[in-house]
């Protein structure tokens, strides 16, 4: 069901990510209050998706860097979390994107790429509500690699 819900919100252009198990849980963008995700609420009534704004803790998150491309990997996911803790910015994605053309090699992870193409698409959005639905893709990708990363 949580596939089929994302299928369907996909092709309505809202990307989303199943952010729970046990009950599984599909969330739609991310804000820091019920005010924030109004608009998002409001588009995605407007196309018969009904909602329920949740709030979610998201956990700290530490991790570790050792080898190739460590500043790059470290560099990325910090800033992301900063971006998900205190909600996307141009300066934010500015950092991101200076990171990236110092640092990334012909041997970047693939996993960073992924993360690149996240901010990538961050950077195109102009629109806030638009922003707020691929905060949380930031976040779910950001989540994958320090999983990926620390072997879980």
């Amino acid at each position: 069901n949580a596939q089929a819900c994302l299928n369907h919100l996909q092709l309505l252009s809202f990307p989303g990510g199943v952010i729970k198990t046990n009950p599984w849980v599909v969330g739609v963008g991310l804000g820091h209050t019920s005010k924030d995700l109004a608009g998002l609420k409001q588009a995605m009534a407007a196309r018969g998706i009904p909602t329920v704004i949740k709030k979610v803790s998201l956990p700290d998150r530490t991790f570790r860097v050792a080898g190739n491309g460590s500043d790059l990997t470290m560099k990325l996911l910090l800033n992301a979390n900063t971006l998900i803790q205190k909600g996307v910015s141009s300066q934010g994605l500015l950092q991101e994107k200076q990171a990236w053309d110092a640092l990334a090699q012909e041997n970047t992870p693939a996993e960073l790429k992924q993360l690149h193409q996240v901010y990538n698409l961050l950077r195109e959005q102009k629109d806030p509500e638009a922003q707020k639905i691929l905060g949380l893709n930031l976040f779910l990708e950001s989540t994958r690699i320090i999983n990926l990363f620390s072997g879980k």
